[in-house]
């Protein structure tokens, strides 16, 4: 409603880490090292929501049919392409329903993955047959594009040594 709104607007001036749901000593720093208007924008730009991007898992899918798919899902998507991505493979997600309700999603055809991620994998230059260490894998983004490039034809091991990130490796 309009008072909500209204204390909101005066919180993020008068108690920004209130305001803008920030940790006070976070703002407090920022404070410090930056104008009042710097911080502002910076507290306004972190508060926006992460772009979100999905990379065709070309082991289950094509781009191709998680397109036809996204047309009765109601998937609204942008073609992105990077030196490192190639093309049609990875796709900026403008508009869409709860994931976890999309059966493309849930028959894993796509992984949400910030495509800047993937330009390490690319430097790996993974070949089919090599055996791959990956110490830090989880949540699993890098670790199921290097088997995705392997083409299921060599040996991931993934590891994680924090037990919580370990499970949603699994």
């Amino acid at each position: 409603d309009a008072e909500t709104r209204a204390t909101l607007a005066r919180l993020k001036t008068e108690d920004p880490a209130l305001g803008w749901s920030h940790p006070r000593w976070l703002v407090d720093r920022w404070q410090k090292r930056m104008s009042a208007a710097d911080v502002q924008s910076l507290l306004a730009w972190n508060n926006t929501p992460a772009v979100a991007f999905a990379r065709i898992n070309t082991l289950k899918s094509d781009a191709a049919k998680v397109i036809e798919s996204w047309r009765t899902e109601g998937v609204d998507y942008d073609f992105k392409t990077w030196d490192w991505t190639g093309s049609h493979l990875v796709f900026q997600l403008k508009r869409h329903p709860p994931l976890e309700r999309l059966p493309s999603f849930n028959s894993g055809w796509y992984y949400i993955q910030d495509p800047s991620t993937l330009a390490s994998v690319r430097l790996l230059e993974p070949k089919a047959g090599e055996r791959i260490l990956d110490l830090c894998a989880a949540p699993g983004g890098k670790t199921t594009y290097i088997a995705q490039l392997l083409d299921n034809d060599g040996t991931v091991v993934a590891c994680d040594p924090d037990p919580t990130r370990r499970e949603r490796l699994k």
